[in-house]
């Protein structure tokens, strides 16, 4: 029985067992990275440095915004030259720890607005041609405020008691 030569074979192993602890690596990295967790691993790590010298460390970093979603309806009456009307919006921001802050913020307009304007319209057989101007002013002031409620996860706020809903649905 014949057999062929094995000269390099180890080289060939090596360099593979090689790439596919390199991948692993890069994916491990990557994960870490992508959800937040390298932050809150190196926050622990110096937490307990400080604990071991007896030294006051700073306060954990903030989670960053990875998507933000925003809604807002906006309307308003103008009765001769007075202008009332309301702003609502509602935010939705899908954070790195995991966590989704849900912001309802809203309120009220009022105030005065004019304005002064004319037109001319010329005719001639079937062509007609024209030309406006319009000029607006407005004072408004605004009155409003704000909730924000923080979640746990995404399905959290998927829940049938959302309380949001609720609040921007309220006078």
């Amino acid at each position: 029985m014949a057999t062929g030569r094995a000269d390099g074979q180890a080289t060939v192993e090596y360099t593979a067992v090689i790439a596919l602890v390199g991948m692993v690596l890069a994916l491990g990295a990557a994960v870490v990275t992508v959800t937040g967790v390298g932050d809150r691993l190196l926050y622990a790590m110096r937490q307990g440095i400080c604990a071991v010298g007896g030294v006051l460390c700073p306060p954990p970093p903030e989670p960053c915004v990875l998507n933000r979603h925003a809604q807002r309806d906006t309307g308003s009456v103008v009765i001769l030259a007075a202008r009332v009307g309301e702003d609502q919006a509602l935010i939705v921001e899908r954070r790195s720890d995991g966590k989704v802050a849900v912001t309802v913020m809203g309120g009220g307009h009022a105030g005065a607005e004019y304005g002064l304007g004319a037109g001319v319209n010329v005719e001639a057989g079937r062509g007609s041609a024209g030309a406006g101007a319009e000029v607006r002013a407005a004072a408004t002031a605004r009155v409003g405020g704000g909730r924000t409620w923080i979640l746990p996860s995404e399905a959290a706020g998927a829940s049938s008691s959302r309380p949001w809903a609720r609040a921007r649905r309220s006078p």
